[in-house]
């Protein structure tokens, strides 16, 4: 009950911190790449009316917020900012009217920036294959979000064309550096050193995949410095643990007194802690007789040692019942929150590997099933979540009911960068270049945005790295990490596997 009234009231909070500190980041970053007040101030306008009317919803359909969607406002932040970024990133074209320069826009990068909305939502659609309702309501409003936001962001953009705002030229000094930043990303591509980065990269991957495990914790959902997470440490640690677990049985004529008494001294042996009550425990009494033919239990607690190790104890428990002879039954929040987490775990991983596999069909369909764009898809998306899993191992990572969910969050916005790289690239040959001069103009023209984009992912989730809440704070974390591996990947693997692959 007290970790419900910790997080009830943490999760106002933490959405109105969270909210005006992406704003703000937001805010000086887009005015450092535009150096214009006015369109900054119409694009996180346009990002917070997304906002609004995705609470609304989820106020009238659910009758307000859950937990986890005190990270929707950053997401959309980044979701609509980055789509901006791309918009505005003209490469020096100049059409006669505002309505030709939109049209043209809309056909060269609109379609590209409709594309990035449909698979982000996709990767939240993910959440649908959840049991966990707050899980599964965080997909379905942000998916929602992320459609209105696309509304929004072509309304808004098409008001910035009709106001001369969209010619957007920035600091000449941070365009410069993002320009040497992707020659020197462009020359490196034909290095020796790229063979060794990529084999270092594949380390990380291997030894990921090698320590791949799912466990489970009741307090993994706190973080480590806040005050509920001490204090539950304090009460596993001194008081034997807050995880109930019940041993239920009936009380029948083969139920023996003396099995029940080796069974209270056995279960104790492997660390549950007997709450005694009613007539303190089964060794108090002579016989079974007093006690009423009916279903009795021994109430007990125990440390909160993980999914993993608990499913272990309960496994020896059953094996001590049956060699005892009593017919046992397993109940309690502990021994239920153990059963399902690991299970639920794997259902939310199971929506990720189908998120992935609709995005790579979408891509088939869109390419008329030119399986060479399979693997442009699949490999430049998943391979910096994998190398991400890798590093983390190495912190004694492991997945959880708190962040499984994070990496369908990460696929959903990592995936936007390639998609922009391979759609620009598809454009520029449809418009006579052959697959490799397409693709230098690619890194030219949309790597900028790439690595502008990028740049605000990070700055917009730095506030969820102190977060009261674990998982928050690891979609900041991991999302940040995987972000930076994805840009490397796209900008230097990804146009060497288009050139292989795409003639």
């Amino acid at each position: 009950v007290k970790a419900e009234l910790y997080i009830k009231d943490k999760v106002i909070q933490e959405l109105i911190y969270i909210t005006f500190f992406s704003a703000v980041l937001c805010f000086l970053v887009l005015w450092i790449f535009s150096r214009n007040i006015k369109f900054v101030v119409i694009v996180i306008g346009s990002v917070l009316i997304s906002v609004s009317i995705s609470f609304m919803i989820s106020q009238v359909l659910f009758g307000g917020i859950e937990l986890v969607m005190i990270i929707m406002p950053a997401i959309l932040f980044i979701v609509c900012i980055s789509d901006f970024m791309h918009l505005v990133n003209n490469a020096g074209i100049t059409k006669k009217t505002s309505v030709d320069y939109f049209k043209y826009q809309i056909n060269n990068i609109g379609k590209p920036v409709a594309l990035t909305s449909i698979t982000t939502a996709i990767g939240f659609l993910s959440f649908c294959f959840s049991n966990v309702l707050p899980i599964t309501r965080l997909g379905f409003i942000t998916t929602i979000g992320i459609l209105v936001s696309l509304f929004v962001i072509l309304v808004t953009y098409a008001i910035c064309v009709d106001l001369k705002l969209h010619q957007i030229k920035g600091s000449e000094g941070i365009n410069v550096s993002v320009d040497r930043l992707i020659k020197v990303l462009i020359n490196f591509q034909h290095s020796s050193k790229s063979i060794f980065l990529i084999l270092f990269m594949l380390f990380f991957c291997m030894f990921g995949i090698y320590k791949f495990e799912i466990n489970n914790h009741i307090h993994d959902e706190f973080n480590k410095s806040s005050s509920l997470f001490k204090e539950m440490k304090f009460f596993d640690k001194n008081f034997g643990g807050y995880k109930q677990v019940s041993f239920n049985f009936l009380n029948d004529d083969n139920l023996e007194i003396e099995n029940l008494i080796k069974f209270e001294k056995e279960i104790e042996k492997l660390g549950f802690t007997i709450d005694r009550s009613l007539f303190g425990s089964f060794k108090d009494l002579k016989d079974l007789g007093s006690l009423d033919k009916k279903e009795l239990n021994i109430k007990s607690r125990m440390p909160d040692l993980g999914s993993k190790e608990s499913l272990e104890l309960f496994e020896k428990v059953k094996l001590i019942s049956k060699k005892l002879n009593i017919d046992i039954q397993l109940s309690g929040n502990g021994y239920l929150f153990d059963k399902l987490s690991d299970k639920i775990t794997l259902e939310i991983l199971f929506g990720l590997l189908m998120a992935i596999i609709t995005i790579c069909l979408l891509f088939l369909i869109l390419s008329n099933f030119n399986f060479k764009y399979l693997l442009i898809v699949l490999i430049p998306n998943t391979f910096p979540i994998l190398v991400c899993i890798g590093l983390m191992s190495f912190t004694n990572f492991y997945f959880s009911l708190s962040n499984a969910f994070i990496f369908a969050i990460i696929f959903g916005l990592i995936v936007d960068d390639s998609i922009h790289i391979i759609t620009s690239h598809r454009f520029h040959m449809k418009n006579g270049l052959d697959s490799k001069k397409a693709i230098d103009k690619s890194l030219k023209i949309t790597g900028r945005a790439v690595i502008k984009t990028t740049l605000i992912i990070i700055v917009t989730l730095v506030p969820l790295l102190f977060s009261e809440f674990n998982s928050i704070g690891q979609l900041g974390m991991l999302t940040i990490i995987s972000a930076i591996i994805a840009v490397v990947f796209d900008l230097i693997y990804l146009p060497k596997m288009i050139r292989n692959l795409v003639r």
